[in-house]
């Protein structure tokens, strides 16, 4: 008894179940791929002071295992430094920038304890319930006054979470700042060179010797 003959019909809801479960699972698999060769977005691992990243001016912070390189942004007498990790199109990203104007800390109603201080600090979430779930992105940020100098340290994420992580504060506890750790990373082991990670200056003419 032989049976059936599929349809043109039958065979084209195949191709289309095929089509639309394989469209399912590579966006998984591209997202785990990415995952496995730039870290985690919200780091598993606690800070290593061996992953530790310092600037010549004094600026540092343990880098999550497998975040990429970080990027130092210089502009006259300011600096931001970045590293940037997680797979997706927007990956997470730890930010330690030196204000050159007084910031405004009335949108900061949160105390972000650093060290043994308080500083002031908020929690937002832009594009909740308006835009495509990977679009969304959290941001704690806080505003750390050292002297006459004041420091921006913040974490960014596309990943679905209401409030900082423990993991990552960890993280942003390990930033030392000139001015308030001098003589930690003047002992430091790896002596600051300004040669870790890509420079980018601005308003300047040509790149820097060791870029």
């Amino acid at each position: 008894m032989k049976l059936p003959r599929p349809t043109i019909v039958e065979w084209c809801v195949c191709l289309f179940i095929g089509a639309a479960f394989l469209g399912l699972l590579l966006p998984a698999i591209r997202a785990a791929r990415e995952t496995s060769s730039h870290g985690n977005p919200i780091p598993t691992l606690p800070p290593k002071e061996d992953r530790r990243l310092i600037h010549e001016s004094g600026v540092s912070v343990i880098s999550p295992p497998d975040w990429w390189e970080p990027t130092w942004y210089g502009e006259r007498a300011g600096i931001r430094l970045q590293i940037s990790g997680g797979g997706g199109r927007y990956p997470s990203s730890i930010i330690v920038e030196r204000l050159l104007e007084p910031p405004d800390l009335t949108g900061y109603p949160l105390q972000w304890k650093y060290g043994e201080d308080t500083f002031p600090a908020r929690q937002t979430k832009l594009g909740e319930g308006e835009w495509f779930a990977e679009d969304r992105l959290f941001e704690f940020s806080a505003v750390v006054r050292v002297g006459i100098t004041n420091y921006w340290i913040a974490y960014r994420s596309h990943a679905a979470i209401d409030e900082l992580p423990a993991m990552v504060n960890s993280y942003l506890q390990t930033v030392r700042l000139p001015e308030r750790h001098a003589g930690e990373a003047a002992n430091h082991p790896m002596q600051p060179s300004g040669e870790i990670g890509r420079l980018e200056v601005e308003d300047q003419p040509s790149p820097p010797a060791d870029r």
